[in-house]
């Protein structure tokens, strides 16, 4: 019904609500001209939680301390990452972790719009908000989960991103090698099973797209940032990207 009803948006929003009313997306309690655009009632908005500071200034782990400090967490001061900085505009839990477990677990497409939503609080961050000249590229899937899933998560959020800041949407890297699931693993773990995952696509290389350019890699949930850092790693060295800074939903 969602997807349908995002489909009448041409023929006029009133139109829509008499025949498609929206229920929120998380706990489909009907919504009302009140609850505005995010499709979320006012409960579960307040059960969101917002990263703000203090938070790491490499990984965006919150700390509960002096909101005026500026932190960078043991974890990053004793490893090197390929990108920048990342940052979440929310902590992984409460209507955000279901959201995102519902969307690339259980294919309900149409909470991309909600959640492509929630992607822009990420737009808040000042170092992020300084510049006006990025990139945005999501994370990819490899074309056998992408078979079985039937869309990139990180992709349909990239877009709502693109469609809000008219930043050039460049799907440029390639999964070229299949990895298990990274849940069960820790850090280690995952960067050794996503070692050699990634590369440019063949247009991305050829034409030098990233070549001195401003990234901001997308994906849902930022955990140890294995997947951010490889990205990065080939946007950088193949790709010779200038900044690389990862850009996600929810902060795990």
């Amino acid at each position: 019904m969602q997807t349908l009803r995002d489909s009448l948006r041409p023929w006029g929003q009133a139109l829509a609500n008499l025949l498609f009313p929206l229920d929120c997306a998380a706990c489909h309690f009907p919504l009302t001209a009140s609850h505005g655009s995010d499709r979320l009632c006012h409960s579960c908005a307040q059960q969101l939680t917002p990263i703000t500071p203090p938070y790491c200034q490499r990984c965006a782990e919150p700390f509960p301390a002096d909101p005026s400090l500026t932190i960078v967490c043991p974890n990053c001061q004793n490893r090197p990452t390929a990108f920048d900085f990342a940052f979440a505009g929310y902590e992984s839990r409460g209507p955000v972790r279901d959201l995102i477990h519902n969307f690339k677990y259980n294919r309900q497409l149409h909470l991309r719009v909600v959640l492509g939503q929630l992607l822009l609080k990420g737009l808040d961050e000042p170092r992020i908000q300084a510049r006006q000249d990025w990139i945005i590229t999501p994370v990819p899937l490899h074309a056998r989960k992408l078979r079985d899933r039937r869309f990139n998560q990180a992709l349909e959020i990239s877009r709502r991103l693109h469609r809000h800041t008219q930043f050039p949407l460049i799907p440029g890297l390639r999964r070229q090698r299949d990895t298990t699931s990274q849940a069960t693993l820790d850090r280690k773990g995952r960067l050794a099973n996503l070692k050699d995952a990634f590369t440019l696509t063949p247009q991305a290389r050829r034409q030098r797209l990233f070549a001195g350019r401003h990234i901001l890699l997308i994906d849902d949930v930022l955990t140890t940032g294995a997947t951010l850092h490889e990205c990065a790693q080939v946007l950088k060295k193949e790709g010779q990207a200038a900044t690389v800074v990862g850009l996600c939903i929810a902060r795990g």
